[in-house]
């Protein structure tokens, strides 16, 4: 409910953005609260996708941005993502083009999607 709406109007940065996060680990995704709230436990806590810290649906919010370049590392755990090494060669790779003119007959796309 209040968070969805937040993610709603999250507008794109306006600069080139390259979107990486990872599926496939159990993810907290919501909490369901008493009236002991605030400063009670969660009476229930609904799992979902993700990477084990950042559930899959607020890691999507990029997809809506125009041009967005995503990468999606599967069966990753978020503290592991910047150790993985699919990451670090989808780094590389953005590094090793930065500045680069495509090749001739090569047309450049953008909003592409790897999924690792």
């Amino acid at each position: 409910g209040q968070v969805r709406s937040l993610l709603r109007g999250f507008a794109p940065p306006g600069v080139p953005t390259h979107c990486v996060y990872a599926v496939g680990q159990r993810t907290e995704r919501n909490y369901t609260y008493g009236r002991g709230w605030p400063d009670a436990q969660p009476e229930r806590v609904g799992h979902g996708d993700g990477d084990g810290t950042v559930n899959v649906e607020s890691a999507e919010v990029c997809r809506r941005w125009p041009g967005t370049n995503v990468t999606v590392l599967r069966g990753v755990a978020h503290m592991d993502i910047v150790k993985d090494g699919d990451f670090i060669a989808a780094v590389e790779a953005l590094l090793a083009d930065v500045g680069a003119p495509p090749a001739e007959g090569v047309r450049a796309e953008r909003g592409s999607e790897i999924a690792v």
